[in-house]
């Protein structure tokens, strides 16, 4: 699992099946952080206000220091997250 894959799940609009449409889309969880408005509006149809408040997430300067606190706590445990990706999801 990637920092990529735990800060998409901490976006509250995205559920499980958000997460993998946008994955499959994108390509990888890194690559749906070059989105844009008009790509999650227009391409993906998601509704401008969900799509808006999506990308603001996305572009949020600490998303990825606190998923990357969320990979440091789970490694300090001894625990590991699984992504939709993942071969053991």
């Amino acid at each position: 699992m990637s920092i990529y894959d735990v800060a998409l799940s901490m976006i509250h609009e995205l559920g499980v099946a958000r997460i993998h449409h946008l994955i499959e889309f994108f390509g990888t969880a890194e690559n749906v952080f070059s989105t844009s408005i008009e790509q999650l509006t227009e391409q993906l149809k998601f509704p401008h206000e969900a799509a808006t408040y999506i990308y603001k997430q996305l572009n949020r300067k600490d998303l990825l220091a606190q998923a990357q606190a969320e990979l440091d706590f789970l490694n300090r445990n001894n625990a590991r997250a699984v992504a939709i990706g993942d071969d053991d999801y």
